[in-house]
């Protein structure tokens, strides 16, 4: 049976680059060849889930969503949506979870922790590691994948400390800085565009300048008396294209093996 691969992101409609990150990593995709056809939607920007599915011609999709937590975006408006696509009723769909629960994230945030490092001469002994997610009190499940992906680093005894941290929840990117005066620390934002919240908000928060950021992150600053390097969103990582495909393909071989 065909089987098309349905990228779902929440994209933006005000910063072109986020859904072009998303574009580029659907052609990417689309060039392994290991679907039938592969496609990208947002929740905000085009084509809009509904849309997307009613295009294609695949009689089996597979959607991931291509976001951190599984929260209000993924637990309703991706599945409200969906089920609005004109096709809906003629065309089996599968979610998967989002990419920020599966197991590769942690590795894959281990290995830029530790590039990072070694880039900027920190002494890995002391040096933190400051996951950030975006968060909202609104849903309860919103903080669980970060949470989780701190604990996963912990076992790995990645850093001298791992730390949680959240733009819209506690605790605030602003208290676990202040925690980490005259130390050194690694922040990677646990989101997938780099867009307003990745690119100022974090940087803004943790005393850098984002406006003396002469290229784009990884980037390197002296604040309060401890060096802090800031790092891209998981999102635009290569490594994620792995993540993606590992999760539409366990969910196409499941659902084969259940109707062998």
């Amino acid at each position: 049976m065909p089987t098309g691969l349905l990228i779902a992101a929440h994209g933006s409609d005000v910063e072109p680059d986020v859904n072009q990150q998303i574009r580029q990593l659907t052609v990417q995709i689309a060039a392994a060849g290991l679907f039938h056809e592969v496609v990208c939607a947002f929740h905000r920007g085009e084509p809009g889930f509904a849309d997307a599915v009613s295009t294609m011609t695949a009689q089996m999709i597979v959607v991931v969503p291509l976001m951190t937590s599984q929260g209000y975006y993924a637990d309703t408006v991706l599945p409200e949506a969906l089920a609005r696509a004109k096709r809906f009723s003629h065309v089996r769909i599968h979610q998967t979870s989002v990419v920020g629960r599966h197991p590769r994230v942690a590795e894959l945030v281990r290995e830029r922790y530790c590039d990072l490092v070694e880039r900027f001469g920190f002494d890995q002994g002391a040096t933190a590691l400051v996951l950030v997610g975006h968060g909202t009190p609104k849903h309860p499940e919103s903080r669980a994948s970060t949470l989780g992906c701190v604990e996963a680093l912990k076992t790995l005894g990645v850093a001298a400390d791992v730390l949680p941290a959240f733009l819209e929840d506690e605790p605030r990117v602003e208290s676990v800085a202040r925690s980490l005066a005259r130390r050194d620390a690694v922040v990677i934002p646990f989101l997938i565009g780099r867009g307003v919240h990745a690119s100022v908000d974090i940087a803004q928060r943790f005393g850098m300048n984002a406006l003396a950021f002469g290229e784009p992150p990884p980037v390197l600053q002296e604040v309060g008396g401890g060096r802090v390097a800031l790092d891209l969103p998981i999102g635009c990582q290569p490594a994620i294209m792995s993540v993606v495909v590992d999760l539409a393909s366990e969910t196409v071989g499941r659902v084969r093996k259940a109707r062998a």
